[in-house]
């Protein structure tokens, strides 16, 4: 029978890191997707009376920011995450400390 020993070439702690920013990212995004909700249908109103000075803007940001949250956010995360992961396993290969 082989004897265990303490090897940190194989380390799960950039796996554990990885998966706890994920959850830790993806409770953030629905807590602040319920604050930010109510600004965003205010953003997004469709008076018509308004001033075209104004809702240009509005549209604007509101265009930003359905393209970028929570979709956007979380992928651009996981990317990021996933190259970190990528080079911390990849450190023993090119003599990283």
């Amino acid at each position: 029978m082989k004897k265990i020993r303490h090897d940190k070439n194989a380390s799960a702690w950039p796996v554990v890191i990885f998966i706890v920013a994920l959850m830790f990212t993806s409770v953030l995004v629905l807590f602040l997707g319920e604050i930010t909700e109510p600004f965003l249908n205010l953003m997004n109103s469709t008076d018509d009376e308004m001033n075209e000075d104004v809702l240009e803007p509005r549209k604007q940001m509101v265009w930003f920011w359905e393209l970028f949250w929570p979709k956007g956010l979380a992928l651009t995360i996981f990317i990021g995450l996933s190259f970190a992961l990528f080079m911390e396993y990849q450190k023993k290969t090119y003599g990283g400390t």
